[in-house]
């Protein structure tokens, strides 16, 4: 599969995730929530966990945005290169990046692990990065470090959205 930022512009990616503890924290039901999403219309699948990618992939003909999660406090969404060379490896066509400010596990600042770990994965891998920015300047740090597809972290999404959708006008 050749995939483009582009093709993904304008689609709908679905995220299917479950945390640890609920029903649904299983590779196989993940993949089974995925196929769903895209059997609804989804271009893109975003799951977290290599087992999940692996499984997801397996199941799906779409894209498959994956991403390590690991901590809770700081950036913890496939945080370093180790993690996210791991997600492309279990075959994520995209990988998915804290793009914030937050403390990160490595003591990197922004700047500097956007652009070892953007320039890692393109150098050992196949995979497009995204990376899940926290404000304009994040957003504006992970283009100039090549990350190919930007897009917002959790927190505080209708404000991220909102400064996005003027920045694109």
């Amino acid at each position: 599969m050749i995939l483009t930022p582009k093709a993904l512009r304008g689609q709908l990616i679905v995220s299917c995730q479950a945390y640890p503890g609920e029903p649904l924290r299983d590779p196989r039901s993940t993949a089974q929530m995925a196929a769903s999403a895209v059997i609804g219309g989804a271009a893109a699948v975003r799951v977290q966990g290599l087992a999940d990618v692996q499984f997801t992939r397996a199941a799906v003909e779409v894209p498959v945005i994956g991403l390590w999660k690991d901590g809770h406090d700081g950036a913890f969404i496939t945080p370093t290169l180790r993690h996210a060379l791991a997600a492309a490896n279990a075959g994520a066509h995209v990988v998915a990046i804290d793009g914030t400010r937050r403390e990160r596990p490595d003591g990197l600042t922004l700047a500097l692990a956007l652009a070892q770990t953007v320039a890692g994965i393109h150098h050992d891998s196949h995979a497009l990065v995204m990376a899940d920015c926290g404000s304009f300047d994040d957003a504006a740090a992970a283009v100039e470090a090549a990350a190919v597809v930007v897009g917002t972290a959790i927190t505080h999404p209708a404000t991220i959205t909102g400064w996005f959708a003027e920045a694109l006008k």
